[in-house]
């Protein structure tokens, strides 16, 4: 597409479109693209107004303040996902396409809501040593994690740790995960942050959880 400068007082953003998701930092959704179908590219054409991307989550037609437009005219706005994970941290849908007609709004937002699941870890053991007994704790509390039972998996025995609580998913987190093993003398931790659960990295997770697997 041709590159438009707005500075040029004849030229001006008419309308807009931002998608925003909970689970990205500042919510500024980088998954999604916006993108005319073939009879709406034709329509701007015709009435000289180009479709850009203004930012990294907001798209707009951009043309001159007099545009003049008839009743009928529609543009239609696929909407194009571009994460394979995407269904992983999304709660809900993505509607396919967006409409606007004159008259309509100069602005939309679509707005993404993040699924809520519980972290679930599965600690692996390169050696196994029957009768330790591991912690999994959150060190400032924010979270706290129950042992569900020994788990066999790749051929190393281990075991499962699950969040007592679900968790809003995001793409980063202020929480440290510190895996201790609990010794007569006190606790002897072996990993100091364990890695965050990356939603769609371990789909075979237990339900409604996110999973996270560690060897040791």
């Amino acid at each position: 597409m041709d590159r438009i400068d707005l500075t040029m007082e004849r030229f001006e953003v008419l309308v807009r479109w931002e998608v925003w998701h909970d689970y990205f930092e500042g919510g500024v959704c980088r998954c999604v693209e916006l993108i005319p179908d073939r009879q709406s590219m034709g329509l701007l054409k015709r009435r000289d107004v180009k479709f850009k991307k203004l930012e990294t989550n907001v798209w707009g037609l951009v043309g001159k303040k007099d545009t003049v437009w008839d009743p009928e005219d529609e543009v239609i706005l696929e909407t194009e996902i571009t994460d394979s994970f995407f269904a992983c941290y999304t709660d809900g849908n993505l509607p396919e396409e967006v409409r606007w007609s004159p008259g309509g709004k100069e602005k939309t937002e679509l707005r993404c809501k993040a699924k809520c699941l519980k972290w679930e870890y599965v600690i692996l053991m390169k050696e196994w040593r029957p009768g330790c007994q591991w912690e999994l704790k959150e060190t400032t509390g924010k979270m706290e994690f129950r042992n569900e039972g020994m788990i066999r998996m790749n051929g190393r025995q281990g075991f499962r740790m699950v969040a007592t609580v679900p968790v809003m998913l995001r793409e980063k987190y202020d929480y440290t995960i510190r895996l201790s093993e609990r010794k007569s003398f006190g606790n002897k931790v072996i990993c100091k942050q364990l890695p965050w659960p990356v939603p769609g990295r371990f789909p075979e997770c237990g339900e409604g959880c996110v999973r996270q697997i560690v060897v040791v």
